[in-house]
């Protein structure tokens, strides 16, 4: 009798043949628990498809799963549809899982806990573990750093738990949207597991991305700001820091984006009217800003005062910076906004 399978790996991907072997060999040759990977095509137009069943016809752990084209929350959806793990994790098709990550993740594990994050590739982050009695204080830990604690990489989730949040992706969010599901689904969990393990290897996104522009990104982070709005999280005491994070991605991802072709003067009126915005507002007035570190609690100060001049020289500078720590592979497929 085959071993039952312990954890669903989901990798959506769209385009991404060029990566798809690697991201693939950081799982298989993984030890320490039985698991299934599921690769979900998002109706590729680059051969990947074809490169994922080259790669399921020697791994009979590979599933293969050919969708038409709906983006990346119908992907993971389409993963996890599927799944069979008592785990469910996901995985970028162009990142991997660090070397011995589920031999530690086997590890940690106990009955009580139901969720592991562990940490990046080249950040430190500190044990912390969340009985469903803290779960406020775990929704506040997790709140006060989501780009790396509340995205839906890097963590490992009870799939029983998934299935009791009823957390599907929402396909109606095109940015932040694995924000709005991680927090759905640790609503549902009791013991939570921040761990100082390096778990998962992220691969920043390539140097075009950062040329990219496209209008409306301010617009999808204020519509998932509503959809989280709507949820306890929202009387959380780091929901302002949470809401600040979400702004100055919108200002470094639009607004002030090197391909905005706006004029100087338009894209500070611009982000005036955002930082106006009653979320955005708000935020700015309540915020805990020790949570952050002394650059971004400056530029929310200046925010505050409405000095937007050196708030757009502070994101230039972080602009600069990302750019500065991209490679030259072909990505995934999908466009990642992460600070």
């Amino acid at each position: 009798m085959s071993e039952p399978i312990r954890l669903s790996v989901i990798v959506p991907m769209y385009n991404a043949a060029a990566t798809i072997a690697r991201c693939v060999s950081s799982v298989t040759s993984q030890t320490g628990m039985a698991l299934e990977l599921l690769l979900v095509d998002d109706g590729s137009t680059d051969g990947t498809a074809d490169a994922c069943q080259a790669l399921a016809d020697k791994d009979t752990r590979l599933r293969v799963v050919r969708q038409a084209h709906g983006g990346v929350s119908a992907a993971r959806n389409g993963g996890l549809r599927l799944a069979r793990g008592e785990w469910i994790a996901f995985l970028d098709a162009d990142d991997c899982l660090a070397d011995g990550a589920l031999a530690a993740f086997a590890a940690l594990l106990t009955p009580e806990v139901d969720a592991v994050h562990g940490a990046q590739s080249g950040r430190r982050e500190e044990t912390r573990a969340f009985d469903a009695a803290r779960r406020g204080e775990m929704i506040d830990y997790a709140l006060a750093d989501p780009t790396h604690r509340l995205t839906c990489w890097g963590w490992f989730f009870r799939r029983a738990r998934v299935e009791a949040a009823g957390a599907r992706f929402d396909p109606a969010l095109s940015l932040g949207e694995d924000s709005e599901w991680a927090l759905r689904v640790l609503y549902a969990c009791g013991g939570v597991l921040f761990s100082d393990r390096t778990l998962y290897r992220y691969t920043p996104a390539p140097a075009s991305a950062t040329r990219r522009w496209t209008p409306g990104k301010a617009e999808a982070y204020l519509d998932t700001l509503a959809a989280i709005g709507r949820t306890p999280a929202a009387r959380q005491r780091h929901w302002p820091a949470f809401v600040l994070t979400t702004l100055l991605l919108s200002l470094t991802h639009d607004t002030f984006h090197p391909a905005n072709p706006a004029p100087g003067r338009d894209q500070l009126r611009a982000a005036d009217a955002l930082r106006r915005q009653p979320v955005y507002a708000d935020a700015l007035r309540r915020a805990d800003l020790s949570v952050f570190g002394a650059g971004r609690r400056a530029v929310c100060r200046w925010l505050r005062r409405g000095w937007l001049r050196p708030v757009r020289a502070a994101v230039r500078l972080r602009q600069r910076w990302n750019a500065a720590q991209k490679t030259d592979h072909q990505g995934d497929g999908y466009e990642r906004e992460r600070h």
